[in-house]
Protein backbone atom coordinates (compact mmCIF):
# COMPACT_ATOMS: atom_id res chain seq x y z
CA UNK A 1 0.00 0.00 0.00
CA UNK A 2 2.82 2.41 0.89
CA UNK A 3 4.64 1.53 -2.35
CA UNK A 4 1.52 2.35 -4.38
CA UNK A 5 1.14 5.73 -2.66
CA UNK A 6 4.81 6.54 -3.24
CA UNK A 7 4.53 5.48 -6.88
CA UNK A 8 1.38 7.56 -7.23
CA UNK A 9 3.11 10.62 -5.74
CA UNK A 10 6.09 10.17 -8.06
CA UNK A 11 3.80 9.77 -11.05
CA UNK A 12 1.86 12.88 -10.05
CA UNK A 13 5.07 14.91 -9.68
CA UNK A 14 6.37 13.60 -13.01
CA UNK A 15 3.16 14.58 -14.78
CA UNK A 16 3.28 18.05 -13.21
CA UNK A 17 6.89 18.55 -14.29
CA UNK A 18 6.08 17.36 -17.83
CA UNK A 19 3.02 19.59 -18.10
CA UNK A 20 5.01 22.59 -16.87
CA UNK A 21 8.05 22.08 -19.10
CA UNK A 22 6.44 20.65 -22.24
CA UNK A 23 4.95 23.97 -23.43
CA UNK A 24 8.36 25.68 -23.14
CA UNK A 25 10.11 22.88 -25.02
CA UNK A 26 7.43 22.86 -27.73
CA UNK A 27 7.53 26.64 -28.11
CA UNK A 28 11.33 26.65 -28.35
CA UNK A 29 11.26 23.97 -31.03
CA UNK A 30 8.50 25.86 -32.88
CA UNK A 31 10.69 28.97 -32.90
CA UNK A 32 13.78 27.03 -33.99
CA UNK A 33 11.81 25.23 -36.71
CA UNK A 34 10.42 28.55 -38.01
CA UNK A 35 13.87 30.15 -38.13
CA UNK A 36 15.43 27.14 -39.84
CA UNK A 37 12.61 27.00 -42.41
CA UNK A 38 13.13 30.65 -43.32
CA UNK A 39 16.88 30.28 -43.79
CA UNK A 40 16.33 27.29 -46.05
CA UNK A 41 17.11 24.37 -43.74
CA UNK A 42 14.41 21.75 -43.95
CA UNK A 43 14.34 20.35 -40.40
CA UNK A 44 11.22 18.29 -40.94
CA UNK A 45 12.12 16.00 -38.02
CA UNK A 46 11.30 18.91 -35.67
CA UNK A 47 7.83 18.95 -37.15
CA UNK A 48 7.42 15.22 -36.64
CA UNK A 49 8.72 15.27 -33.09
CA UNK A 50 7.28 18.45 -31.63
CA UNK A 51 4.45 19.76 -33.79
CA UNK A 52 1.14 19.40 -32.00
CA UNK A 53 -2.30 19.59 -33.47
CA UNK A 54 -5.27 21.32 -31.92
CA UNK A 55 -6.56 18.45 -29.76
CA UNK A 56 -3.30 17.80 -27.84
CA UNK A 57 -2.93 21.57 -27.48
CA UNK A 58 -6.42 21.76 -25.94
CA UNK A 59 -5.54 18.91 -23.56
CA UNK A 60 -2.33 20.59 -22.35
CA UNK A 61 -4.11 23.93 -22.07
CA UNK A 62 -7.01 22.43 -20.09
CA UNK A 63 -4.58 20.51 -17.87
CA UNK A 64 -2.82 23.78 -17.06
CA UNK A 65 -6.10 25.03 -15.58
CA UNK A 66 -6.83 21.72 -13.86
CA UNK A 67 -3.46 21.87 -12.09
CA UNK A 68 -3.85 25.61 -11.43
CA UNK A 69 -0.75 26.74 -13.35
CA UNK A 70 -0.03 30.46 -13.62
CA UNK A 71 0.04 32.50 -16.82
CA UNK A 72 3.78 31.88 -17.21
CA UNK A 73 3.10 28.24 -18.07
CA UNK A 74 0.27 29.13 -20.48
CA UNK A 75 2.09 31.81 -22.47
CA UNK A 76 4.13 29.27 -24.50
CA UNK A 77 0.85 27.58 -25.40
CA UNK A 78 -0.53 30.92 -26.59
CA UNK A 79 2.64 31.40 -28.65
CA UNK A 80 2.15 27.98 -30.25
CA UNK A 81 -1.48 28.86 -31.05
CA UNK A 82 -0.54 32.22 -32.59
CA UNK A 83 2.35 30.64 -34.52
CA UNK A 84 0.16 27.84 -35.88
CA UNK A 85 -2.61 30.30 -36.76
CA UNK A 86 -0.21 32.58 -38.64
CA UNK A 87 1.42 29.65 -40.44
CA UNK A 88 -1.96 28.18 -41.39
CA UNK A 89 -3.25 31.53 -42.65
CA UNK A 90 -0.11 31.97 -44.73
CA UNK A 91 -0.42 28.46 -46.14
CA UNK A 92 -4.08 28.71 -47.14
CA UNK A 93 -4.47 32.44 -47.84
CA UNK A 94 -0.89 33.18 -48.94
CA UNK A 95 -0.31 36.35 -46.90
CA UNK A 96 0.95 38.89 -49.47
CA UNK A 97 4.34 39.65 -47.88
CA UNK A 98 7.82 38.45 -48.74
CA UNK A 99 9.58 35.79 -46.70
CA UNK A 100 11.78 38.26 -44.83
CA UNK A 101 8.75 40.25 -43.66
CA UNK A 102 7.04 37.05 -42.56
CA UNK A 103 10.19 36.04 -40.66
CA UNK A 104 10.23 39.45 -38.97
CA UNK A 105 6.56 39.02 -38.02
CA UNK A 106 7.33 35.61 -36.48
CA UNK A 107 10.34 37.12 -34.69
CA UNK A 108 8.27 39.99 -33.30
CA UNK A 109 5.62 37.57 -32.05
CA UNK A 110 8.30 35.38 -30.43
CA UNK A 111 9.93 38.45 -28.87
CA UNK A 112 6.63 39.66 -27.43
CA UNK A 113 5.93 36.28 -25.88
CA UNK A 114 9.46 35.93 -24.49
CA UNK A 115 9.15 39.40 -22.96
CA UNK A 116 5.76 38.54 -21.43
CA UNK A 117 7.07 35.24 -20.04
CA UNK A 118 10.04 36.98 -18.43
CA UNK A 119 7.87 39.81 -17.12
CA UNK A 120 5.26 37.55 -15.54
CA UNK A 121 7.92 35.15 -14.27
CA UNK A 122 9.67 37.95 -12.40
CA UNK A 123 6.37 39.29 -11.10
CA UNK A 124 5.08 35.95 -9.81
CA UNK A 125 8.38 34.48 -8.63
CA UNK A 126 9.34 37.62 -6.71
CA UNK A 127 5.87 37.83 -5.15
CA UNK A 128 5.84 34.13 -4.22
CA UNK A 129 9.35 34.25 -2.73
CA UNK A 130 8.53 37.34 -0.66
CA UNK A 131 5.29 35.78 0.57
CA UNK A 132 7.02 32.50 1.44
CA UNK A 133 9.88 34.29 3.19
CA UNK A 134 7.43 36.44 5.17
CA UNK A 135 5.42 33.37 6.20
CA UNK A 136 8.56 31.55 7.34
CA UNK A 137 9.75 34.55 9.40
CA UNK A 138 6.35 34.89 11.10
CA UNK A 139 6.34 31.26 12.30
Amino acid sequence: MVVEETLSKHLYKTILILLKTLPFILAAVYLLYTILAFIGIDAIFFGYICHISLLPWVFIYTASFAFNFCIVHRLPLYYILVNDTLTTLDYYLNIPVNNFTLLMLHSIIAGVFIFLILLYHQKYVRHNKETTYRNIREH
